[in-house]
């Protein structure tokens, strides 16, 4: 993905940003609400290496598609799929605790 110069708009959000890479920031939790206010056409997703151990959410992120949470120390997903993210098709949960997914993750890339 390209860099860009992202321009805030009059409600303070960046809708031309579509990509994001947050990797090895040491996050613990997905902050799933601040980043969809901030970025509301979001399509791409990286919280790689950070320190993440389980992701409960409500439905934020709409258009995303890429999701990776390789790297981190999730042991659980508390989420519907559907629901939390219903445009996702790659989730990457690689190098993570999880010892159950739930059945729909099958129908993802």
């Amino acid at each position: 993905w390209p860099e860009v110069d992202a321009k805030k708009d009059s409600c303070g959000s960046y809708p031309t940003v579509v990509a994001l890479s947050l990797n090895r920031n040491k996050f613990e939790v997905l902050p799933s609400r601040i980043i969809s206010n901030l970025f509301p056409k979001l399509i791409r997703l990286e919280l790689r290496q950070n320190n993440i151990s389980s992701i409960t959410l409500g439905s934020y992120l709409v258009s995303l598609e890429y999701l990776d949470l390789g790297k981190n120390c999730l042991n659980k997903l508390g989420f519907d799929f559907h629901k939390t993210f219903p445009a996702l098709q790659t989730l990457n949960l690689e190098n993570n605790r999880i010892e159950f997914l739930p059945p729909e993750i099958s129908e993802l890339h």
